[in-house]
């Protein structure tokens, strides 16, 4: 997972199937004037049938530890931008620690069956600071996979 789109500081996605899509941002965190810590996020949204399920994966690359707050999966419908067919916390508590060369995994996360013939994209929202000083957070580039189709009634997909 974390082999593509490395190069770059930057956000990257990839179609691998009509049913499988990842998006990824790599970032390079800089803390009191000074590089602190370069990391990773990936999502990767697979279709099953009407119902989108996720997984996100964090991985530090080099540097000092990261902790994520308010990490939310959201299922967004292209038309209304509202988020109205779901949120899903990443963990429980919604915070990911991460830790220097370290990698954390959700797991898989489903969505309930979409009922409405649209457009569709799920992405991953939340902050970032370093684990170091709890009182420093900010806000963190949305890691969004591409458009799915799920016009009338059939399966959803990516085109």
């Amino acid at each position: 997972m974390d082999s593509w789109c490395d190069s770059k500081p930057q956000a990257c996605t990839r179609i691998i199937n009509d049913y499988t899509a990842e998006a990824k941002n790599n970032w390079l965190m800089v803390y009191n004037g000074q590089n602190y810590a370069a990391f990773s996020v990936a999502i990767r949204v697979n279709l099953n049938g009407r119902s989108p399920r996720v997984e996100a994966w964090y991985d530090s690359d080099s540097g000092g530890a990261v902790r994520f707050t308010s990490q939310s999966f959201n299922c967004v419908k292209d038309q209304t931008f509202d988020g109205t067919c779901g949120h899903i916390d990443v963990t429980t508590s919604g915070t990911v620690n991460l830790t220097s060369l370290g990698r954390y995994t959700s797991g898989l996360r489903s969505f309930a069956p979409l009922t409405q013939s649209d457009d569709y994209w799920v992405d991953l929202t939340g902050r970032l600071g370093p684990a170091v000083d709890t009182s420093v957070s900010w806000g963190m580039t949305t890691v969004r996979v591409p458009n799915f189709n799920c016009f009338g009634t059939g399966n959803c997909y990516f085109p």
